[in-house]
């Protein structure tokens, strides 16, 4: 086996992961945004209710609607 040889079998290699390092990231950052706008929907309808813009009885009736 020769040296070329070896090289480009280590490129192929470090490519192969490094394509799974990419998705692992995507798939890291799709669930951080995911959480972040949930929790940020959370706080606001938690204002709305706060400042009486929805009233209890219809964040109640949300909250029995969501399936989580």
């Amino acid at each position: 086996m020769t040296t070329g040889d070896q090289i480009s079998k280590h490129a192929s290699a470090k490519q192969g992961k490094s394509s799974g390092g990419q998705w692992l990231k995507r798939i890291g950052i799709a669930g951080f945004l995911f959480f972040l706008i949930k929790g940020i929907l959370w706080l606001v309808l938690l204002g709305l209710v706060v400042f009486g813009i929805v009233d209890k009885e219809a964040m109640d009736t949300f909250r029995e609607w969501l399936p989580f």
